[in-house]
C-alpha cells in the first residue's frame, strides 16, 4: 500500500533522482515540476515503463473466461474422477484404488472435512498382476501418459 498526501518535496537535496530528475523511460520532463504531483501518480508510470506487463486483450479474454468457469470445471473434473475410480474398483484386475473421493479409502473423513466440494481427479491404482501387468497397461493404453515418478518396479 502505498500512501502519498503530495506535498513531499523529493527534488530535496538531489536525494530522489529516479523521482525528481527528467527519466528517458518516457516522455515527462520531471515530475516534480508538475503540479500536485503525488508519489502513487509516478509509481506505476516508472514501473509500467520498466516491464511492460500489459497483457493484450485477447490473453486478457481467455485469462478472465479460464477463471470465470474454474469452479465448474474442477467439479466436473472430480465427478470424472470418481466415477472412473468407482468403476476401476470393481474391475477384476484391479488389486487396489486410491482416491480420497471413493467411500472407502482412508482419507475419505479428511477430504469430505478439508474440500467438501470436490475432491482433487487424482488417484492411484494397483493392478493384480504386478510390475508385467503395469507394463502391459501402459503399453496398450493410448489416452494417459506414463507418470515416471510412480513407475518403479515392485519386489
Amino acid at each position: 500500500m502505498i500512501v502519498d498526501g503530495g506535498t513531499f518535496n523529493w527534488s530535496r537535496e538531489g536525494r530522489y533522482p529516479m523521482l525528481s530528475e527528467p527519466r528517458p523511460e518516457y516522455s515527462a520532463s520531471c515530475c516534480t515540476k508538475l503540479r500536485q504531483f503525488r508519489f502513487r501518480h509516478r509509481l506505476p508510470r516508472a514501473r509500467l515503463a520498466r516491464s511492460r506487463p500489459a497483457l493484450s486483450p485477447f490473453n486478457a479474454f481467455l485469462i478472465l473466461t479460464g477463471i470465470e468457469t474454474l469452479p465448474l470445471r474442477m467439479q466436473r473434473h472430480s465427478d470424472n474422477a470418481l466415477a472412473v475410480a468407482e468403476w476401476l474398483s470393481k474391475h477384476p484386475e484391479i488389486a487396489w484404488v486410491s482416491y480420497p473421493g471413493l467411500a472407502g479409502d482412508k482419507y475419505h473423513t479428511l477430504a469430505k472435512k478439508y474440500v467438501p466440494k470436490a475432491v482433487a481427479p487424482v488417484f492411484t491404482i494397483g493392478l493384480k498382476g504386478g510390475y508385467d501387468a503395469g507394463v502391459r497397461l501402459v503399453s496398450n493404453v493410448e489416452l494417459f501418459s506414463l507418470s515416471p515418478i510412480s513407475a518403479t518396479r515392485a519386489r
